[in-house]
């Protein structure tokens, strides 16, 4: 069985949805979550039992593999962690990349 993977992204503003993705299966999808936090627990809760890690994207950006638990017991910690690390990654972006194709 493959890593499953949630992928959170903006909608508006302080509006987020997120997608939890196994293979070429959609498992899961909440839309209007306030925050990343948020978008972690709730993924965290409805990830398969039999699954101990998961991949995450962040804005079409991948954010790297995480223990489900950490979504769960760490969300708050985690989400900084993957908001800090996207700023980063898209204030060091090159300037032949347009922003159109990061910024969602």
């Amino acid at each position: 069985m493959s890593v499953p993977l949630i992928s959170i992204v903006r909608e508006q503003r302080t509006e987020y949805k997120w997608s939890l993705i196994c293979g070429p299966q959609l498992l899961h999808s909440r839309f209007g979550q306030q925050d990343v936090t948020a978008c972690l627990q709730s993924a965290g809760e409805v990830t398969p039992a039999d699954q101990q890690m998961v991949e995450i994207m962040y804005r079409h950006v991948h954010m790297g593999t995480h223990l489900i638990k950490d979504l769960v017991l760490n969300a708050g910690s985690l989400a900084k962690h993957i908001s800090e690390t996207y700023a980063t990654l898209i204030a060091d972006k090159p300037a032949s990349v347009p922003s159109a194709s990061i910024a969602n």
